[in-house]
């Protein structure tokens, strides 16, 4: 093993981008040669997601790209980024009152649209989902998560579930 290395540091970007860094979310596109890091500012906000881009993992390399358009959904807090096929897909999930996880798809890393909520009364936390494909070329989110400490009933805390969405035609081309 190598020692660890910083690869960002977040002070440098506390007035207008990445504040406090948390919950990141980095991955490696192959077209562009570009690594792409997702960062949460750790508020409440729409705007707490933030991107920047790299064609290396130096520290001083990372060059702010934006914010991250969330659809408006307040608290967004852990996320999963993952390309598939042709698109940039996100699972996100709002860290309020409503514990939702929401969906988004992507052409350009950045300006997402979302599904609606995915999933209702649950107190969801930290999540990934896993995408699964038919012969019809559709897709189908298999969706493992988290919950928190909250639920009412102890046997709910902390524990980990999986959850299967219905096929879809999401405009997705797999290569």
């Amino acid at each position: 093993w190598t020692e660890k290395e910083r690869i960002f540091l977040d002070s440098k970007n506390i007035e207008s981008n990445a504040s406090r860094a948390g919950s990141p979310a980095i991955l490696y596109d192959v077209k562009s040669g570009y690594w792409y890091l997702y960062l949460n500012r750790l508020d409440s906000s729409s705007t707490s997601l933030r991107l920047f881009k790299s064609k290396n993992l130096n520290e001083d390399s990372w060059e702010y790209v934006g914010i991250v358009n969330t659809g408006g959904i307040l608290g967004a807090w852990h996320h999963d980024v993952k390309i598939i096929g042709d698109k940039v897909c996100i699972l996100l999930h709002q860290l309020t009152t409503q514990k939702n996880l929401y969906f988004g798809i992507s052409d350009d890393f950045l300006n997402f649209t979302y599904t609606p909520a995915l999933m209702t009364n649950n107190d969801v936390y930290k999540s990934s989902f896993v995408p699964i494909f038919n012969s019809a070329n559709e897709i189908s989110l298999k969706i493992l998560f988290s919950t928190t400490n909250s639920p009412t009933s102890n046997s709910d805390k902390w524990r980990m579930y999986m959850k299967q969405t219905n096929f879809i035609n999401a405009n997705v081309e797999i290569i």
